[in-house]
């Protein structure tokens, strides 16, 4: 039997929405986000949209500018150089990426027993990072001087033979490389992976210890896990980064040896400022672009995997 008195609300519950409600408050959230919308538009869009157009002309010094559709990714697709150029691109970006990560998770792991000074361990630890690529690139030119360069005074001092790193054949030039980016770009992975080590739950770590979990145990199957999604995430960044590498190359070895360290940003360069192939140039960039992001989503679906 109902007496007609209504209970009243507890403090607390949501209150169910209505139609108008709903309507209402999604046309607020569409009307915020249109500016970010048309910034990304403008910013994003048109360039990606006017370089694809580009890929589709023919604009070289030699012939008169026109349309020839897809002409040119079929050249980019059969070009052997351009894949050449993809090959170095990968192997520098895949050693450095290994080194880069193994290191900074040592160092990460080895901050998180730091007690006192840690923050400013960090501090200068990041000095790296805040230096350009190209500065980077210049003081490592001058440390790998055949003549007075300190690499090579400290190889002499061990008994070992002095090296022309950036001019010879060989691995040289792409240790070279390899060597800048990972002691510039080390610390980011430091920096994000020693928060991330801070961030975990000290109960899930502390039960470990209570198992009798060693400390390898303790690494490899608590916090590698928990630290899984937060690893691909910085691992993604550094690929993208790595990637679009310009600097650094151009710096230290301006693609040399002959084509020993051409990555495909510097191809592209060399094709549109050197050789004014604007259109080939363009084409080149959009199919890197695509290579790029096959690799990106790859990694994103396996993150959500994980989740």
């Amino acid at each position: 039997m109902t007496t007609g008195v209504t209970e009243p609300r507890r403090m607390g519950s949501p209150v169910p929405l209505t139609g108008v409600v709903r309507s209402r408050r999604r046309r607020t959230a569409l009307l915020f986000g249109l500016p970010v919308s048309v910034l990304l538009a403008v910013l994003v869009g048109w360039p990606l949209l006017n370089g694809f157009l580009i890929s589709l002309q023919r604009i070289t010094p030699t012939a008169p500018p026109g349309w020839i559709g897809i002409a040119n990714y079929k050249s980019v697709l059969t070009d052997g150089v351009f894949w050449d150029t993809v090959k170095v691109t990968l192997i520098f970006s895949v050693i450095s990426l290994a080194i880069e990560f193994s290191i900074g998770l040592a160092l990460a792991l080895m901050l998180a027993r730091v007690v006192r000074g840690s923050g400013s361990i960090r501090t200068l630890i990041l000095i790296p990072v805040m230096l350009t690529p190209a500065v980077a690139a210049i003081n490592f030119r001058v440390m790998l001087n055949y003549d007075y360069g300190l690499i090579n005074y400290l190889l002499e001092q061990l008994g070992f033979k002095s090296q022309a790193w950036v001019s010879q054949g060989g691995i040289g030039p792409m240790l070279a490389l390899i060597m800048t980016d990972v002691w510039r770009s080390t610390p980011f992975f430091v920096l994000v992976l020693s928060s991330g080590l801070l961030a975990l739950p000290h109960d899930v770590i502390e039960a470990a210890d209570i198992d009798g979990a060693s400390t390898w145990r303790r690494l490899t199957l608590v916090k590698m896990p928990l630290l899984f999604p937060l690893i691909l995430v910085t691992i993604l960044f550094r690929i993208i980064d790595l990637f679009r590498t310009f600097d650094i190359v151009y710096v230290l070895t301006q693609g040399g040896p002959g084509t020993a360290t051409t990555v495909t940003s510097l191809q592209v360069y060399n094709d549109l400022q050197v050789g004014n192939f604007t259109s080939y140039a363009s084409t080149e960039a959009m199919v890197f672009l695509v290579l790029t992001l096959v690799v990106s989503v790859s990694l994103i679906r396996i993150l959500r995997r994980q989740d």
